[in-house]
């Protein structure tokens, strides 16, 4: 009994020994598999981890191309924009050179007539001459102080040199104005149409009027009005409104008969041409010499209220008198500069 006590105390002890022993051996083997599992889930972070860098830094590449390839399309952008504005700047300047062009036009369609005029003046050099000519003439008006007494010697020349050819005109040197009667250039009743000797006047008188407006003379005069005048009976013509009408259309039909341009009116045709134009004659601010004006019954010479010295009685004689047209000159002077 005691034998089999002591065998089953051994047993006991050898029993609990390996117990013990298995119970540290699972203990090792649960800790080495948890770690075995902490590692593996660590690994498997680490690689998810690496893949989303991975995809990441790919992600980044990605967006960096596409970063360069935005960037080079700015660049690209960037120099088109440059170029459009070198093209605005372009368009600008053309824009700019059409408008020039536009102004200038009509100077570039009379260059031509102005080369062959300094061609039939002799040239560029002769036309030179005269211009410088021309300048010290100005300064010379410019300093001038009896303007008006030498424009009255002018117009005192060529109503001598009219009179000289047998026609009837008179000067008044007070209004600085010539006076061609009404037996000189007369007209058909209430009309504006010339008749008798008005075109072999006006004839005479162009070549004399281009006689004496020199360069010199022209310098001394800004205008030369066409005036024209009538009486104070009533027009009876539907076709002409009045004596205003009437005096302006004879002051017109005159200007033609004048400057030898009947054929480009049309309202006469002729075929006598001295090859004088007094339309291209200008003052000295490079202006057109000539104008045209009626006044109708406004500017009588004879009144028809009361008597004056020198005007008839009677009022025929009175509205022969006072059917006329008139030359009237105006000097130039320093303040017409800036008119």
């Amino acid at each position: 009994m005691t034998i089999f006590n002591k065998k089953s105390k051994q047993e006991e002890i050898g029993s609990n020994f390996w117990i013990s022993f298995t119970d540290i051996m699972t203990c090792l083997v649960l800790v080495i598999l948890f770690l075995l599992i902490y590692f593996s889930v660590l690994y498997t972070n680490s690689m998810n981890r690496k893949e989303e860098l991975e995809r990441q830094l790919a992600d980044m590449v990605n967006h960096d191309q596409s970063l360069a390839a935005y960037i080079a399309e700015l660049r690209e952008k960037a120099k088109a924009y440059d170029e459009f504005k070198d093209k605005i700047k372009d368009y600008d300047r053309i824009k700019a050179a059409y408008e020039e062009m536009k102004r200038r036009l009509p100077t570039y369609a009379s260059l031509k007539d102005d080369l062959e005029k300094i061609e039939q003046l002799g040239g560029y050099e002769a036309v030179k001459r005269k211009l410088d000519a021309y300048v010290v003439l100005q300064e010379k008006v410019d300093n001038f102080d009896n303007v008006d007494d030498q424009v009255i010697k002018i117009m005192a020349a060529i109503v001598e040199d009219v009179q000289a050819a047998g026609y009837s005109v008179e000067l008044d040197p007070t209004n600085k104005t010539i006076h061609i009667p009404d037996e000189t250039v007369s007209f058909k009743l209430g009309s504006s149409i010339p008749k008798g000797q008005t075109e072999m006047f006006c004839i005479d008188l162009r070549r004399i009027l281009h006689r004496h407006l020199n360069l010199y003379a022209r310098s001394l005069i800004d205008s030369i009005f066409i005036e024209g005048h009538t009486d104070n009976n009533p027009v009876i013509n539907d076709r002409v409104r009045g004596n205003w009408k009437l005096s302006s259309d004879r002051a017109i039909s005159f200007w033609i008969e004048l400057s030898n341009q009947k054929s480009k009116a049309g309202a006469y045709d002729y075929e006598y041409d001295d090859g004088i134009n007094l339309e291209s004659l200008t003052n000295s601010r490079n202006r057109k010499l000539f104008s045209v004006s009626g006044y109708a019954e406004t500017r009588p010479l004879c009144s028809y209220e009361f008597s004056q010295p020198g005007c008839p009685l009677m009022k025929t004689d009175k509205d022969s008198k006072n059917r006329r047209i008139d030359l009237r000159f105006v000097p130039y002077h320093k303040n017409f500069k800036n008119r």
